[in-house]
């Protein structure tokens, strides 16, 4: 299977061809993660006839998901939504109408105290164990 320019080779297309329900895939940096997924969605709406609305496809951070989306565009001609795990979780909760209120800065730093001071500070197993990563 070629995608663009480029050639899957036969481990990649073992991972395209796959139809387990459940698939994870762990590959190191510039070992062809991208173009598996570009050779999967290929395989999903051209071999198995996939509507691409149903394909729900999630990259880990903006510029990756930016930079699939164009991919899939340009490499496969299909316009897919590609999403991060924030954009598809405001995504849902703006499908069903659901009302959600985004904290102020200051929480997590007092949520953070409010741990220090409450559950390590009054507890001996704890701040010896925090002095012990303070080195101190």
């Amino acid at each position: 299977m070629q995608i663009g320019k480029y050639k899957l080779d036969s481990e990649q297309l073992k991972i395209v061809k796959n139809n387990d329900k459940f698939l994870l895939v762990v590959a190191g940096a510039g070992s062809g993660k991208t173009l598996t997924i570009l050779g999967k969605i290929n395989y999903l709406v051209n071999n198995l006839k996939i509507d691409k609305n149903d394909i729900l496809c999630i990259s880990f951070t903006k510029a990756s998901a930016t930079s699939l989306k164009d991919k899939i565009t340009k490499d496969l001609n299909l316009n897919i939504d590609v999403y991060t795990f924030h954009k598809l979780g405001l995504e849902i909760i703006k499908e069903n109408n659901l009302k959600y209120k985004i904290t102020d800065e200051d929480t997590l730093e007092n949520i953070i105290d409010s741990f220090i001071y409450s559950d390590v500070l009054d507890n001996k197993k704890f701040m010896k164990y925090l002095l012990k990563i303070l080195n101190i």
